[in-house]
């Protein structure tokens, strides 16, 4: 995973041990961040984290996106994002059902760079709702949200 981080995200200066502090942070918090991975011939081709947000009497839980990070040399095209997505937020949707009864909720927010092309239309599809922009780390962020019920399985995001 550390070596996908450090492929994907300018933060971590190409280096896999500034990736690992990072992520060894998701592991001393493990209420906070959940992690998912997927593996490929035993080895992991893609990872994603969400941070859920706010109290746990929440009747709207909120997950967000922190990061997710694919395999460069992973052939584009064959799903790895996109699985990852879906199948880590229904994980998410049981985890709430199951540890904030209150929530009837799952709201989902993601941040990302407004050059990042690929991701528009990825992200569009499980956060359909565009709320907002802001600067950070001197470029451009687009702020996105999805919905979904946390007892309804088949609700859209």
């Amino acid at each position: 995973m550390a070596e996908i981080g450090a492929q994907n995200f300018s933060g971590h200066s190409g280096r896999s041990e500034i990736a690992m502090r990072w992520m060894d942070q998701w592991l001393r918090a493990p209420l906070l961040f959940h992690v998912f991975v997927i593996e490929r011939n035993g080895r992991v081709v893609g990872y994603i984290d969400w941070l859920l947000h706010g109290g746990f009497g929440r009747q709207h839980a909120v997950a967000e996106l922190d990061q997710i990070g694919l395999c460069k040399d992973e052939e584009k095209g064959r799903g790895v994002g996109e699985q990852l997505i879906r199948e880590s937020l229904d994980a998410m949707r049981r985890w709430v059902q199951e540890h904030i009864p209150a929530a009837t909720l799952l709201r989902t927010v993601v941040w990302f760079y407004a050059n990042n092309t690929a991701a528009h239309g990825a992200y569009a599809k499980f956060f359909p709702e565009v709320l907002g922009f802001r600067t950070q780390f001197s470029e451009g962020e687009i702020m996105r949200r999805g919905t979904c019920a946390i007892l309804d399985r088949d609700s859209p995001i």
